[in-house]
């Protein structure tokens, strides 16, 4: 999580902004936390929600018990729509107003909702709906707004909130912060390569089954590289079904194959690698194929098949067959 501490360090201009806003009591009620995929826009909007309610210090202490219910989303006056995990729907913004036009919960009378990636509204009445409540707030509620393409935000929205960009996390940062969690540097190398911060990371993992999917795929080249079994009976008769059910496993997948086939050409440069402990499959895969670029061509085009929801099976089962005939 964010703490003032890295807000200060990577977040310079944010963490100004909100700390003279905070000190000189000119807190906004409604934020717009912009940035690009992968930075920590709801870690930070998890932090204004602790400091809204903190009176340890300027901004958040992190260690006082209000700090921590809104850590752990157990305070009774917060509430989370997060669009990472599923389509905003209107009912979601509608239920924000029930609750809040009551009177507030807790002793600080301080009532907060956070909506996670905006853009990922399902309706234009949703959007509207919110509009109506950011145009007429009720006393104390405050609205902390994400996004990660500002511009697909309807300008009325932008309008009425403050606007703050929040930059990526730099990558040496977050290794760290993988290694004192107790990744090992393999993972710590693969993960901070695809994704940029801690938050998006502990979910992909999990809705992913990060750790089964990697050790198919090294299974899958494996059993190709080393004991001549087909790609494609590989997969479909040992990796298919792990995978038929799981759409972000699916796409981890095939984000492992990209990460791998990039570091094909950084061992054959002497570059360091992601997949620092297979250097055997790196050097069979760098001398068994005419194209590697070619290669890679096909892991993209199946990726993009993939977000324009193609039959997942369909799509893997060409790229074995296109990656097959480059021997």
């Amino acid at each position: 999580m964010i703490n003032k501490e890295k807000l200060a360090q990577y977040q310079k201009v944010a963490y100004q902004v909100v700390f003279n806003a905070f000190k000189e009591n000119k807190v906004s009620q409604a934020f717009l936390l912009s940035g690009e995929r992968g930075s920590p826009v709801f870690d930070c909007a998890m932090f204004l929600a602790k400091s809204l309610v903190c009176d340890n210090d300027v901004l958040a202490c992190d260690n006082c018990t209000e700090c921590l219910r809104i850590e752990n989303e157990n305070y009774a006056d917060l509430i989370i729509v997060d669009g990472s995990k599923e389509t905003i729907k209107k009912d979601d913004i509608d239920n924000i107003q029930k609750r809040f036009n009551k009177s507030a919960i807790e002793d600080k009378g301080v009532k907060i909702y956070i909506i996670n990636l905006l853009e990922n509204c399902a309706t234009a009445s949703a959007v509207n709906s919110l509009l109506k409540f950011l145009e007429e707030p009720t006393e104390k509620t405050y609205a902390i707004i994400t996004t990660n393409n500002i511009n697909g935000l309807l300008p009325t929205i932008i309008s009425r909130c403050q606007v703050i960009r929040i930059n990526n996390i730099p990558k040496e940062e977050l290794v760290t912060e993988l290694l004192e969690n107790g990744f090992s540097q393999e993972d710590c190398n693969i993960l901070s390569a695809l994704y940029t911060n801690k938050h998006e990371i502990e979910e992909v993992i999990e809705e992913s089954n990060y750790y089964q999917t990697k050790d198919c795929f090294i299974d899958l080249l494996h059993n190709y590289f080393f004991e001549g079994i087909d790609l494609n009976y590989f997969y479909q008769t040992s990796i298919m079904k792990e995978l038929s059910n799981s759409k972000m496993g699916v796409k981890m997948f095939l984000s492992l194959m990209e990460l791998f086939m990039k570091d094909v050409f950084y061992y054959q440069s002497g570059k360091s690698l992601c997949f620092s402990e297979q250097t055997n499959l790196l050097e069979k895969c760098s001398n068994k194929f005419k194209s590697k670029e070619n290669i890679l061509k096909y892991i993209i085009e199946a990726i993009d098949s993939i977000e324009r929801k193609a039959n997942a099976s369909l799509v893997i089962d060409k790229m074995l067959y296109q990656i097959s005939q480059e021997v």
